[in-house]
């Protein structure tokens, strides 16, 4: 689910034209393309112009968009590629690949130093003395090499390499009702390449014969074939693969599928006339025309998981390898991209929470200090300066206090000097200055003196202003007087 496989093409290949196809999972046409090639690029199956089939391929790539390898299923022309049926022994199941390949390298038509080949069973049932039948291909490496380089340098990835019939094979089992899947059908199918019969039985190629347009006639080289030289090339070419399926397979072949680039009718009507068959003509795979076949049967390749696909690949080995590491490419760089996109947005949003914050803060103090515009902030800012007034006016009492003396101990002391002769008034105290004004009377002159005695002989009296002139006569008799007290510091409490 984190990294699901990517959608793998089929892509053909003629001497005429590149066709690409894309499938969905229920086999129904997803996107299609296709792009000609200018003539002498591939002759006879084969690269001759490496220059201009690369620049194919770099067009058909760029119809499909992206920018990463997309992977795809090639089918070769059938003229390069040699397949047969063969037997593969009975061995245990780890000694099948070895058997297989010796039988390969037996029936090899190619040097098999210079040759890629592959097999796949194509019957699950035993023979009688207990071996299965294979299919087997084989083509000349340096021909699928150039396939090969040219794909990749326009940005495929080749996943497999098959041949055409294999291809056409696959698509005729998923389109065309030919009734008993068991029984064997010849397919006629006539392009742009030339002329391929091939024997399919079980959706299998059993065997292929190709025959390009220039053995018709000379005339054929001029772009022509007349009918009748069409029609004699074409009986002749069926009669001998009939003859040699039947002494090959030991079986008949009873039914027939025209599959015609240009018009089917005709032609089926022909064979129909001249062979023992039931002739049926191809309309299709699904919605394309009968020239995308090919392209649909490797794209059906396509839909297979690649660790599922078993069937014959033509290609140099490390190329299911080659895919494998493009996936796990695919998948670091996905996470990759996820984890960087993940850490630049956390960095992002931490940056962004961040400059919120330091704003909230200014925009929180400019309101507690006044330093906005609001009326909230005026009154605030005044409230600011009553605390202001109010802790400075706290710290002079705080002071004050600290060097007042006990107001306690003075005023006993005071009426402690004046006894019963003298009548206090008035007391002014002024702990700052450590004065003590005082306003009284007395029966007579002689006891303000006497209390002024008593206050100068305490030592913790400093001075006592009380001059003659502050003493007067009240009409009622006795005096009345003011003095000032100045006191020492610290004041003892046995004052």
């Amino acid at each position: 689910m984190l990294n699901p496989a990517p959608a793998t093409y089929g892509v053909e290949i003629s001497e005429g034209a590149l066709r690409l196809v894309l499938l969905h999972e229920d086999g129904a046409v997803a996107a299609y393309a296709v792009v000609p090639l200018p003539a002498g690029t591939v002759v006879a199956g084969k690269i001759v112009d490496a220059q201009a089939f690369r620049t194919a391929c770099v067009e058909l790539r760029r119809g499909m968009g992206g920018f990463r390898a997309l992977p795809v299923v090639v089918s070769l022309p059938a003229g390069p590629v040699y397949s047969q049926v063969f037997a593969v022994p009975a061995a245990r199941a780890e000694q099948v690949e070895e058997a297989a390949r010796l039988n390969l390298r037996m029936i090899s038509p190619i040097e098999w130093d210079s040759a890629y080949a592959d097999w796949q069973k194509i019957s699950t049932i035993p023979n009688g003395d207990g071996s299965v039948d294979a299919l087997g291909a084989f083509v000349e490496a340096s021909v699928a090499d150039a396939y090969h380089t040219a794909l990749i340098s326009a940005w495929f990835l080749p996943v497999a390499i098959e041949f055409a019939s294999l291809s056409l094979a696959r698509a005729l089992a998923a389109s065309a009702d030919m009734g008993d899947t068991d029984a064997p059908y010849l397919v006629v199918n006539l392009t742009g390449d030339g002329m391929t019969l091939l024997a399919v039985k079980g959706g299998v190629p059993q065997f292929t014969e190709f025959t390009g347009w220039g053995a018709f006639s000379k005339s054929a080289s001029a772009g022509q074939v007349t009918l009748a030289e069409f029609q004699s090339v074409l009986g002749a070419a069926i009669r001998r693969f009939v003859n040699f399926y039947r002494s090959r397979f030991h079986g008949e072949i009873g039914k027939a599928l025209v599959v015609n680039a240009t018009s089917n009718k005709e032609v089926a009507e022909w064979i129909k006339k001249e062979f023992p068959f039931e002739v049926y003509s191809l309309a299709g795979y699904a919605t394309l025309g009968k020239e995308w076949c090919v392209a649909a049967g490797a794209a059906l390749r396509g839909l297979i998981p690649r660790a599922d696909d078993t069937f014959i690949s033509l290609a140099r080995v490390g190329t299911e390898d080659e895919f494998e590491r493009n996936h796990v490419r695919r998948f670091v760089s996905l996470w990759r991209a996820v984890a960087l996109s993940v850490l630049t947005i956390t960095v992002a949003l931490y940056v962004v929470l961040d400059m919120l914050m330091i704003r909230r803060e200014n925009s929180l103090a400019a309101s507690l200090y006044g330093t906005g515009t609001g009326a909230g902030n005026a009154e605030v800012a005044a409230l600011a300066v009553q605390a202001a007034n109010f802790n400075a006016l706290t710290e002079k009492a705080l002071s004050a206090g600290t060097r007042a003396a006990p107001q306690a101990d003075i005023l006993r002391a005071l009426y402690v000097a004046a006894g019963t002769r003298v009548t206090l008034t008035r007391i002014d105290l002024d702990a700052a200055a450590r004065t003590i004004a005082i306003q009284g009377t007395a029966a007579n002159e002689q006891a303000v003196i006497a209390f002024k005695g008593i206050l100068e002989n305490n030592p913790a009296v400093a001075d006592v202003s009380l001059p003659l002139s502050a003493i007067t006569s009240i009409p009622a008799g006795g005096s009345s007087f003011t003095a000032t007290i100045t006191i020492r510091t610290p004041l003892k409490n046995s004052l």
